[in-house]
């Protein structure tokens, strides 16, 4: 094998590698990208009580109540459906 040879072998392999660890990066990151859900999706979804996620949507009027320290619960609507939230931080 030339050096030519030898150095387009080296490149290749090493995009190779590359492509496959971008490959796996994405299937791992694939539900992390989603920015948020909407509370007609969670609904749909049958997302189980206490699992942190992100959700968008407007703050129900008069649904929001201060708990303990810095606890919030509110609930989060798209005009379609609501869902209840408690937030803490």
């Amino acid at each position: 094998m030339t050096r030519r040879q030898r150095r387009f072998s080296l490149i290749g392999a090493a995009l190779g590698v590359l492509a496959l660890a971008v490959a796996l990066v994405l299937s791992a990151l694939n539900e992390s990208i989603i920015f948020f859900n909407s509370p007609t999706e969670l609904v749909e979804k049958q997302i189980k009580p206490g699992t942190r996620m992100r959700i968008g949507g407007l703050v129900k009027e008069g649904s929001m109540s201060r708990g303990e320290g810095l606890a919030v619960h509110f609930e989060v609507t798209d005009g379609k459906r609501s869902v209840p939230v408690a937030y803490q931080g």
